[in-house]
């Protein structure tokens, strides 16, 4: 089997978008990382290589895609879990 291609084509990736094939103007040597990366791990390669999106490979085939956004909103219900957690711990009068 051969190895899954590691690189992203996007819009930011210098190029108009002309009718040209992705390898023209995709990113290469991306960072990636596995199904069971932690959302830290994954927000501080995205902030660490000013990227926007980060691939997902499981047994060197492309799982998934894993978006700025994702992490995001995934950050955002961990720490609205956590100030819930702290309001009931207040409310309960220990």
């Amino acid at each position: 089997m051969a190895s899954a291609p590691r690189a992203l084509a996007t819009w930011s990736s210098g190029s108009a978008p002309i009718a040209r094939v992705p390898a023209e103007i995709m990113s290469t040597g991306l960072p990636s990382v596995r199904p069971d990366a932690t959302i830290e791990h994954c927000m501080q390669l995205m902030s660490d290589k000013n990227i926007r999106y980060l691939p997902v490979f499981e047994n060197e085939m492309l799982a998934g895609i894993i978006s700025m956004s994702d992490v995001v909103k995934q950050t955002i219900l961990e720490q609205q879990e956590t100030i819930n957690h702290l309001e009931s711990y207040i409310h309960s009068g220990r």
